[in-house]
């Protein structure tokens, strides 16, 4: 037995994230995220099947190779952030260029809406 296990408090943080399932609704929407958009439909055991592919990717990422694990986690951190800008960005421009023009696609959106 080792003196000094190498990734036990890793272990037990994944571990408890598992039982917990705290990554299970994660991996479930992952996976219907991706049965959709390969427009295969939705079965029970599908889901199951990519749902736990994704996260025994992901504990395998990370088990194997903690620098991979961290670099991937920040890349899509930075994915994430510049979405989110870009979707602020596009809002500003609708709201004060889009606003001056008086934009005609715009009020048939909202009167369609309203129509309904």
């Amino acid at each position: 037995m080792l003196k000094r296990p190498v990734f036990l408090a890793t272990c037990m943080y994944g571990i408890t994230f598992i039982i917990l399932e705290n990554t299970a609704s994660n991996s479930v929407s992952f996976a219907t995220n991706v049965l959709d958009a390969a427009h295969v439909k939705e079965a029970p055991g599908k889901i199951i099947l990519i749902a736990i592919a994704a996260n025994t990717l992901c504990c395998l990422l990370h088990a194997l190779s903690r620098k991979w694990g961290i670099l991937l986690n920040n890349f899509l951190g930075t994915v994430k952030l510049f979405i989110l800008l870009f979707v602020i960005v596009i809002g500003l421009i609708c709201k004060f260029i889009m606003h001056r023009n008086k934009c005609l696609a715009y009020r048939h959106l909202l009167w369609r809406f309203h129509r309904d």
